[in-house]
């Protein structure tokens, strides 16, 4: 079933900012899903709070064949201009989503990164621990905003850019 994802999901807390946004979704899947999820400008990362649903899967459309999908790991990145098809059973789950404007955070990325198929590969399974905590923070501010919450979500975004930077080099 060809499903249109936002039509599944519910942004629970959001915060924008210059270069980046961050956003609490929860995802309910009422059947199998199978979808494609556009290019987009910015740098797409997704931690999954609760278990991704069973035979979930992501295919980088001008990579991979139609029929490759991998499961992705806890926390993933498309990065920018990638298009990604997804398919899932029947679930739900709920994710932190945060959006990296390129050009906003270049400096902080140590320039152009070239996506080559290995990077793009690696991108599916995220194993850092820092960008997951530093995801967590900025999930948290988003649910409960205090005093110089837009400084403090700049600055958390400035940290994500770098040790993305740093990983994917």
């Amino acid at each position: 079933m060809d499903v249109n994802p936002p039509d599944l999901v519910r942004v629970k807390s959001r915060i924008v900012m210059p270069w980046a946004s961050v956003e609490l979704q929860e995802m309910h899947f009422p059947v199998a899903i199978e979808s494609t999820l556009p290019a987009s400008p910015a740098y797409r990362l997704d931690l999954c709070l609760t278990p991704r649903p069973c035979e979930a899967g992501l295919s980088f459309e001008r990579h991979w064949p139609a029929h490759h999908y991998e499961r992705p790991g806890k926390l993933y990145m498309v990065p920018p201009g990638e298009a990604l098809r997804a398919r899932s059973s029947a679930g739900t789950q709920t994710a932190l989503i945060c959006q990296l404007d390129p050009d906003g955070i270049a400096e902080w990325m140590g320039g152009d990164l070239a996506w080559t198929r290995g990077r793009i590969d690696a991108s599916l399974d995220i194993q850092n621990r820092t960008l997951g905590r530093l995801l967590l923070q900025l999930g948290e501010e988003a649910r409960h905003p205090g005093f110089a919450s837009g400084a403090m979500c700049g600055a958390i975004s400035v940290q994500i850019a770098i040790e993305l930077g740093r990983h994917f080099r």
